[in-house]
C-alpha cells in the first residue's frame, strides 16, 4: 500500500428492516403462494422470554393466589420477568411511570435506547408469581405493557380523532388535563414508529383496566369504552405488520357472572375477548362500561383476573404464533398478504451510490396478478426495479418509500436515510470490533478497556467514533498524544465517552489518526470487583501505509471457524466486522465433525465500518446442543471483506475466548 494513500472515512449504517411479521433470511427467492393457515392456539415449542411492565393491578393479575396468569404464562412456555414500582434505568424511577402518556418516554422519549435496552435484559421478579427457571437464553422476545384504571378516566368525547403532531399528554400522568380521547389516540400512534422500527420483537398492549361505578361518571366511562374499542377494533388497521396486539382487559372486566366473586368465562352471554368456535370474539356490548369486579376498589377481584387469564392465553399464543408465521393472523382470511424485506443503509455521504436492496419472499394463496416495484427516494427520484441504487447531491434527511404491489394487494416499507458532506480523511484508520458496558446473558457483565501507542516520531490527534450497535447513532471524541507514548482508557464507553454507569450498550469503535498507531482492547466479565474473565480483540488495520494485512474473508474465499459448541457448558457467538465502507452481507453455516451441514444458514448485514453478531448461533439456527462444530463463513457481496469470528462462552464462569476466522 502506497504511503502517500489516504482513506475516506465514510460512515454509514445498513438497517434490516423486515416488512412483515417473520421474514426468512438469505438470498431473495422467487415469489411462492403459499395455503391460508389457521388460527394457532398452541404455545411456543420452546421457552420464549417475555417482560411484563405493570403496577398493582397486574402484580395482582400474575399471583399465584389471584388471577394466576404467571402460573398460566409458565405452563405455554413463556418465561416472564416484570417491572414494578421502583424499577430504576441509571437516575430514572421509570418504573413509577406506566399512565398512557408515559409510554412516550419509555418508546420514544430522549432516554428510550437505554430503557429498552435494560427491558429486553430484564430478568428480575418484581412482584410474587411461579415461573420457570433458569431464564432462557437471549433477551426478552415479548414486551406486555398495561396501565392502570386511572387511566379510564379520559376526558374528550368517545369519537375525538387522535392528535397528531405534538401532542400535550406526552410524558403527562393520567390526572394531567390533557388525558382525552384524542390525546391517548395520538400516543398510541407514536407508539408505532417504535414498534414498526422493532419487529424482531412482539408488542402486546394490554387495554387499561376499567374504573368501578363509584370512581367515574358516565361520561368518562363512555370514553373507556370508545377507546379500548378503538385501540382493538381500528388502532391497527392500515399497520402492516403482525408484531403488535392488543388484549382488552377492559372489556373482559365489564361484565360477571352473578356478583364480583363469580365470573363469566366460558358463557356464551357478557362480553368478552376471547377465542371461541375458531375465532376470536370481541364483545363490548353485553355488560356495562364499568368494572363488574370491584374490590372495595377499582381493583379487580380475583374472580375478574382469572376470568382474563383464560381469555388471554389463548389470544396471546395466537399473536405470538402470528408473528412468528406459524398461523394465521385474527381478522385475516383470503386476503392477499406479501412477505419480503428492504435494507437500506441509515447514513451515506453526498455524491456516494446507496444501494435499495428490496426482497420479496412469498405471497398468500389470494394474492394475483405480477409484481410491480416502486422506490422513492425523497429527493424527486423514482425507481421502478426491485433493488436500485441512487446517488443523493445535496445534505440532508431524506424519507424514502418501497412498494410491491399485486393486482389485489401490497406491502410497503417507509425509512429515513441521512446524507451528509464529504467525510474527514485520514491516513490510519482502525477498527475495535467489540466494545461493550452491558448486562449479559448468565449474570455476565461485560467491560472494554482500549489501548493505544502512538509508534511515530511526531504527536497523533486521535478521532474516535462509536458506532452503537442498536440504533447506529455515533458518539465522538477526539485525543492527543504524544510521539511514542501510550493511552489505556478503562471500560471505555464509561471513561472516554462518557456514557452514565447504568448504560447497557454494545457497538464498534473506529480510530482514525494522522499518525500510525498501535491499537488493541480486550472485552471481559466483571465478575467482581476483583476478578474478571476477558478475550482479546485486535484492532483491524483499515488503512497503514507499510501495515499488515488483515486475514479478511472475501467473495469466493471461504473462512473457518473452529472450536465451536453449544451445551450446558458453552455457548457461542458467532459476528463479523465490515471492513470497507459499503454494505457487505455474511452468511454463517454450521457444519458437523463429519462434515454435515447443521441447522439453517444464518445471514448477516452490517453497514461499512460496523459489526453483527449472531447471539447463541446453535439456538437461532435451530442446530440444537452439539459437542463439537465448526463454522462456514461466506461473504456474498462481491466488493466486501469481511473479519469473522467466535465468542465460546463458559455458562459456569461466563469466561469468553475469541476464536478468529481462519483462511485456508
Amino acid at each position: 500500500m502506497s504511503a502517500h494513500r489516504r482513506v475516506q472515512l465514510v460512515i454509514c449504517l445498513t438497517a434490516v428492516l423486515s416488512l412483515a411479521a417473520v421474514s426468512p433470511l438469505g438470498a431473495e427467492t422467487p415469489i411462492e403462494t403459499q395455503a391460508p393457515l389457521a388460527l394457532n392456539t398452541s404455545p411456543p415449542a420452546s421457552p420464549v422470554r417475555l417482560v411484563f411492565i405493570h403496577h398493582s393491578t397486574g402484580e395482582a393479575w400474575l399471583g399465584d393466589d389471584h388471577g394466576g396468569l404467571g402460573t398460566a404464562l409458565m405452563n405455554n412456555n413463556y418465561f416472564v420477568a416484570d417491572t414494578n414500582y421502583g424499577w430504576t434505568v441509571g437516575s430514572d424511577v421509570i418504573g413509577d411511570r406506566t399512565d398512557i402518556g408515559h409510554w412516550w418516554d419509555w418508546f420514544r422519549g430522549s432516554t428510550r435506547d437505554a430503557v429498552m435496552a435494560a427491558l429486553y435484559a430484564q430478568t428480575e421478579q418484581n412482584c410474587g408469581y411461579t415461573r420457570m427457571d433458569p431464564a432462557p437464553a437471549g433477551t426478552n422476545q415479548i414486551v406486555m405493557l398495561k396501565s392502570c384504571f386511572p387511566n379510564s378516566n379520559l376526558g374528550g368525547n368517545p369519537n375525538d380523532a387522535p392528535t397528531t403532531g405534538s401532542n400535550p399528554l406526552r410524558g403527562q400522568d393520567a390526572y394531567s388535563e390533557h388525558h382525552t380521547v384524542a390525546n391517548a389516540k395520538g400516543i398510541y400512534n407514536d407508539l408505532l414508529v417504535y414498534f414498526t422500527a422493532h419487529q424482531e420483537k412482539l408488542f402486546v398492549v394490554i387495554a387499561a383496566p376499567p374504573l368501578r361505578d363509584d370512581d367515574t361518571s358516565p361520561e368518562a366511562a363512555a370514553n373507556a369504552r370508545a377507546f379500548n374499542t378503538w385501540l382493538v377494533d381500528d388502532w391497527l388497521d392500515g399497520y402492516p405488520y403482525h408484531n403488535v396486539f392488543v388484549f382488552d382487559f377492559y372489556t373482559v372486566l365489564t361484565s360477571n357472572g352473578g356478583n364480583v366473586d363469580t365470573n363469566d368465562l366460558g358463557r356464551a352471554t357478557g362480553n368478552h375477548h376471547r377465542y371461541r368456535n375458531s375465532a376470536v370474539e370481541h364483545i363490548t356490548n353485553q355488560g356495562s362500561n364499568t368494572s363488574r369486579y370491584p374490590s372495595g376498589d377499582s381493583h379487580p377481584t380475583a374472580a375478574g383476573d382469572q376470568k382474563a387469564t383464560g381469555e388471554y392465553l389463548p389470544l396471546l399464543n395466537i399473536a405470538y404464533n402470528c408473528w412468528k408465521g406459524l398461523g394465521s393472523c385474527p381478522g385475516q382470511t383470503g386476503s392477499c398478504t406479501i412477505t419480503g424485506n428492504a435494507t437500506v443503509p441509515a447514513t451515506a455521504i453526498v455524491g456516494q451510490a446507496v444501494s435499495f436492496d428490496g426482497a420479496v419472499y412469498s405471497a398468500s394463496a389470494g394474492c394475483t396478478g405480477s409484481q410491480s416495484f416502486a422506490w422513492d427516494f425523497g429527493d424527486g427520484a423514482h425507481a421502478s426495479t426491485l433493488d436500485a441504487s441512487h446517488t443523493y447531491q445535496s445534505p440532508g434527511t431524506y424519507t424514502w418509500h418501497l412498494t410491491v404491489s399485486v393486482a389485489n394487494g401490497s406491502m410497503s416499507k417507509t425509512g429515513a436515510i441521512t446524507i451528509t458532506g464529504q467525510p474527514t480523511q485520514d491516513d490510519y484508520a482502525y477498527v475495535v470490533p467489540s466494545v461493550a458496558h452491558l448486562t449479559g446473558s448468565a449474570n455476565t457483565d461485560w467491560r472494554t478497556d482500549v489501548g493505544v501507542v502512538n509508534t511515530a516520531s511526531q504527536p497523533a490527534t486521535l478521532h474516535l467514533t462509536f458506532f452503537d450497535y442498536t440504533t447506529g447513532a455515533q458518539t465522538t471524541a477526539t485525543h492527543a498524544i504524544n510521539s511514542m507514548q501510550s493511552v489505556e482508557w478503562r471500560d471505555f464507553l464509561i471513561s472516554k465517552l462518557g456514557f452514565p454507569q447504568s448504560s447497557s450498550i454494545k457497538g464498534t469503535l473506529l480510530v482514525t489518526s494522522d499518525q500510525p498507531l498501535a491499537v488493541s482492547s480486550r472485552t471481559y466479565n466483571q465478575e467482581s470487583t476483583t476478578r474478571t474473565y476477558g478475550q482479546s480483540y485486535p484492532a483491524l488495520v483499515v488503512a497503514y501505509p507499510g501495515g499488515r494485512n488483515v486475514e479478511a474473508v472475501t467473495n469466493g474465499r471461504v473462512g473457518f471457524i473452529p472450536l465451536l459448541k453449544k451445551n450446558s457448558a458453552f455457548r457461542t457467538h458467532v459476528g463479523f466486522v465490515n471492513l470497507g465502507t459499503s454494505p457487505c452481507t455474511v452468511a454463517v453455516q454450521l457444519v458437523a465433525p463429519n462434515g454435515g451441514f447443521i441447522g439453517t444458514v444464518r445471514t448477516l448485514t452490517a453497514g461499512g465500518y460496523l459489526w453483527k453478531q449472531e447471539d447463541d448461533i446453535f439456538a437461532k439456527s435451530g442446530a440444537g446442543n452439539r459437542d463439537a462444530a465448526y463454522a462456514r463463513v461466506e461473504v456474498s457481496t462481491l466488493s466486501c471483506q469481511a473479519w469473522a469470528y467466535a465468542s465460546v462462552i463458559d455458562q459456569n464462569t461466563g469466561d469468553p475466548t475469541t476464536i478468529p476466522v481462519i483462511l485456508p
